[in-house]
């Protein structure tokens, strides 16, 4: 819950002295968000935890995945586009009220355009796989569940 609360806080980037230190910072708080995320949704139901409470904002991710956007200058802002963009997805993947809020902001839409047609290959490639592996995890993870109902 500790890394919850520093993302979701924006003094904790922003305090960083350097440009560089906010980006290497903001890149491993969502890389461990990921991380986090992604053994909690196999072990953790949405009705023993209550994801859309405790998870940062989405508007907070947001606005780290627009600043990342805004400025991919360095090697970790290239890599914190689709880590932000791959936290966003397990979020809703796992809350619908994660995915509600999403799915009721303009802003997401925007992003995800910007995104997908960025002028960087680099990006558009990197959000490519990231919204191939959802959909691959997702076909699996349905494919798993029609199959334990079988027996």
């Amino acid at each position: 819950m500790l890394n919850f609360a520093a993302v979701a806080d924006p003094d904790v980037i922003e305090k960083c002295p350097t440009g560089h230190l906010k980006s290497q910072l903001s890149l491993q708080l969502m890389t461990s968000l990921v991380d986090l995320l992604s053994s909690w949704r196999t072990t953790v139901t949405s009705d023993e935890m209550d994801w859309f409470e405790k998870a940062p904002p989405l508007l907070r991710l947001l606005a780290i995945l627009r600043d990342a956007i805004s400025k991919p200058s360095d090697e970790n802002s290239l890599r914190l586009i689709p880590t932000t963009f791959t936290a966003i997805l397990l979020l809703c993947a796992v809350s619908a009220g994660y995915w509600d809020g999403l799915t009721k902001t303009d802003a997401f839409g925007l992003l995800t355009q910007d995104l997908l047609l960025h002028p960087k290959f680099v990006i558009r490639e990197k959000i490519s796989k990231v919204i191939k592996n959802a959909c691959m995890d997702q076909k699996y993870v349905c494919v798993r569940l029609s199959s334990s109902h079988r027996g």
